[in-house]
């Protein structure tokens, strides 16, 4: 049987989109639940059109539907916001309007230096929070969004679950990442001997990630944010709660 997730139900790819609002709900079916995110910049490659909505595929290759007027006219990005969250100005100043409060991991398409900014095709950004190649490590990326709220299906700073934290934060650091837990558990290889910073550890619908052998990272419903405890804390709160045990850790190459 086909995974809707990842397999399209009607239509054919159409030609891509851009998402063209900070934060973007992408929905199992028109006007909800929400399933994922997408965020300014990204890629969404519609199939059909109903209504007011539009379904399609997400670049990581997750299908659903969006509002249409979350999409813009497609062009590549050149940038993308490294700071945990940054405006879009109006002028090259920080005094002038904000346009937009772009996300973590925001994708830009930006020209020319004025004063500390970069133009942009929408308006102005600070240029150090701006950047072209990818983090140079994702778990650094994860520890930096510690402290953002719970939101199942959450992808952004905003809100986060624990399988969107994972792939903004491998996707941030220029790794292909699949957006649910179950499908990230096939990521890597099968971690071997000790642990070790930057393992994933997956449970039957959870995945974290170790920042050392004994310290779990990860966007969870207890502490309704992303957050560090022990390891064999969250191991026995997961198993009290029917969660059972860790099924696998798997180690990024």
């Amino acid at each position: 049987m086909s995974d809707p997730r990842t397999t399209p139900f009607k239509g054919r790819a159409q030609a891509p989109r851009r998402i063209v609002q900070p934060v973007v709900d992408l929905w199992r079916e028109p006007g909800g639940p929400r399933d994922s995110q997408l965020l300014w910049g990204e890629r969404f490659t519609p199939f059909l059109a109903e209504d007011n909505f539009i379904y399609g595929r997400a670049d990581c290759g997750y299908f659903g539907w969006v509002d249409c007027e979350a999409l813009g006219e497609w062009h590549s990005a050149s940038h993308w916001i490294s700071a945990r969250g940054s405006f879009l100005y109006a002028a090259a100043d920080l005094k002038s309007a904000v346009l937009a409060r772009l996300p973590f991991a925001a994708r830009l398409k930006c020209g020319r230096n004025v004063k500390g900014f970069m133009a942009t095709d929408g308006g102005f950004v600070f240029t150090n929070h701006a950047q072209t190649a990818p983090a140079a490590d994702f778990v650094a990326v994860a520890e930096m969004l510690v402290g953002v709220p719970y939101l199942w299906g959450g992808r952004s700073d905003l809100g986060l679950d624990c399988s969107g934290l994972v792939q903004l934060a491998l996707q941030a650091a220029g790794h292909d990442a699949p957006r649910d837990s179950d499908m990230q558990e096939h990521l890597g290889a099968l971690a071997k001997g000790e642990a070790q910073r930057g393992d994933l550890v997956f449970w039957k619908g959870h995945v974290g990630i170790l920042l050392d052998a004994e310290t779990l990272l990860h966007a969870n419903a207890h502490s309704m944010c992303v957050s560090v405890e022990p390891l064999a804390d969250a191991e026995a709160r997961i198993a009290a709660n029917k969660g059972g045990p860790v099924t696998c850790r798997r180690r990024m190459d």
